[in-house]
């Protein structure tokens, strides 16, 4: 019993941690992305799925 509440709290850790991963990188990649091109705020969004308050921020801090 003691080992299954371990092998599902592992999981769910590893499945936050490759979601948390996911979100890094799509935010990464619109910042670069917003660097490096001339699209509007909302398409970079889109495309990466990032909110567009951090799309507006990445702008802001560039």
């Amino acid at each position: 019993m003691e080992q299954d509440w371990k092998e599902k709290f592992r999981a769910e850790l590893l499945e936050d941690m490759k979601k948390e991963a996911r979100q890094e990188i799509a935010e990464e990649m619109a910042r670069i992305y917003l660097e490096t091109t001339d699209y509007d705020d909302e398409p970079i969004s889109e495309r990466f799925g990032v909110p567009i308050y951090k799309i507006e921020q990445f702008r802001e801090d560039h």
